[in-house]
């Protein structure tokens, strides 16, 4: 009995290591199991080194360079380069035809003319005018005539004419053509050598008209011009000359341009430097007790302050040939 207790103690034993033998093995594997995976070679060689697999480069995403197309540059075309004519001796260039230009505008005192229609021209017949309010002032060795109330035959020679409400109309004839002053319109008309040449002072609109008929503008040729203030008509039976455009009367000028083949040009004038010159205006100025010339005076005077106030440059170009004759105080009035 003693031993059976004795073998089964012996049994116990043995099963208590044997479970703990079991207990420890499972234990301590774990930690080995960790201890191969470290010391296992991790460059696959065997050789128990350890080795890091160096990083990959991983070059940056560059986006393609973007394809930029030039703009071409604006080109400026030129135009064909605009004359001014200086010499006023010679006609106008045609430099529409040259340049193939329809209507080139130049800057010439053709803007001072208004085409107008033969019909437009004022008739004289059967007028009842009695011209109360018609002034005709003539320079010295002027020939002239007053064929009735409100016409003028001029022969030779210079004449001033005012026209004023209630008179409409008067007329200057020459050998050239006739020249129209209607109401509030005061106009100097010479002819001398062959060459007409009409003023408007200050007659607005188409007060001042001129109808040339003789010489070179005879039938078809015939014309009708209207005249704006402070610009001048020349015409003349013959090829104009320069003296004829700028003679030396004292009167400053500017943008001359010749027209109708050479047998006529238009001037620019200045108002102002006429009051000052011009022997008419200045025996005009003299006479300071008549009514009708005090008015012709006042309208001459408010026409010049208001093409000065109307002009971009007043006073400006304007020139005055030189050794110009003084004004006279010599006058006849009918």
């Amino acid at each position: 009995m003693v031993a059976m207790t004795i073998r089964n103690t012996a049994n116990n034993k043995v099963a208590l290591l044997s479970i703990a033998l079991s207990m420890l093995t499972q234990s301590v594997l774990p930690v080995k199991a960790q201890r191969d995976d470290v010391d296992k070679p991790r460059g696959g060689d065997g050789d128990g080194v350890v080795r890091t697999q160096p990083p990959v480069y991983v070059p940056p995403k560059i986006d393609p360079p973007r394809l930029t197309i030039p703009t071409p540059p604006t080109v400026v075309r030129l135009g064909p380069p605009i004359l001014v004519p200086t010499d006023a001796t010679n006609p106008t260039p045609q430099l529409g035809a040259a340049y193939n230009i329809p209507s080139l505008q130049l800057p010439t005192g053709v803007s001072g003319l208004i085409p107008m229609k033969i019909n437009e021209f004022p008739k004289e017949e059967n007028s009842k005018d009695k011209g109360e309010w018609v002034l005709v002032r003539a320079e010295q060795k002027t020939h002239y005539s007053r064929s009735s109330p409100i016409s003028v035959e001029l022969s030779v020679g210079a004449v001033l004419v005012s026209v004023r409400r209630p008179s409409q109309t008067a007329f200057v004839k020459t050998e050239l053509g006739k020249v129209a002053i209607t109401a509030n319109g005061d106009a100097i008309i010479k002819n001398e050598d062959g060459v007409l040449r009409v003023m408007n002072i200050d007659g607005m609109g188409k007060s001042v008209r001129v109808k040339l008929e003789g010489g070179p503008f005879v039938g078809n040729d015939t014309k009708v011009v209207g005249l704006k203030p402070g610009f001048e008509l020349v015409a003349g039976s013959r090829l104009l000359k320069r003296n004829d455009l700028k003679p030396k009367d004292g009167i400053g000028r500017r943008k001359a341009s010749v027209v109708l083949k050479g047998y006529a040009a238009v001037n620019q004038f200045s108002v102002d430097t006429l009051m000052q010159s011009c022997d008419l205006v200045v025996a005009i100025n003299q006479n300071v007790t008549g009514v009708k010339e005090r008015r012709i005076l006042s309208d001459m005077s408010k026409m010049a302050a208001v093409l000065n106030m109307m002009d971009t440059a007043p006073g400006q170009g304007f020139v005055r040939e030189v050794n110009y004759k003084l004004a006279q105080t010599d006058h006849k009035t009918q």
